[in-house]
């Protein structure tokens, strides 16, 4: 039997279009990863995450925003 390991994906659905994110290290909880990427990208601040969701040997976190108006 051989043991792989599952690596992470981080994607962003930003308006439709999506984006891998760089996963900075296991240690990091999903959350965590959020919230260090929002540094970069402010979009992130009011972001969710959902997940893993297991795609060809990745375990798959997406990062979405909502976006709203006002009115």
């Amino acid at each position: 039997m051989e043991v792989l390991q599952v690596r992470r994906k981080f994607n962003w659905n930003d308006n439709g279009t999506v984006k891998e994110l760089p996963d900075p290290g296991e240690q990091l909880t999903p959350t965590e990863v959020l919230e260090l990427h929002s540094i970069s990208y402010p979009q992130l601040t009011t972001a969710s995450v959902t997940g893993p969701e297991i795609k060809e040997d990745y375990r798959v976190y997406t990062f979405s925003t909502v976006v709203g108006t006002k009115g």
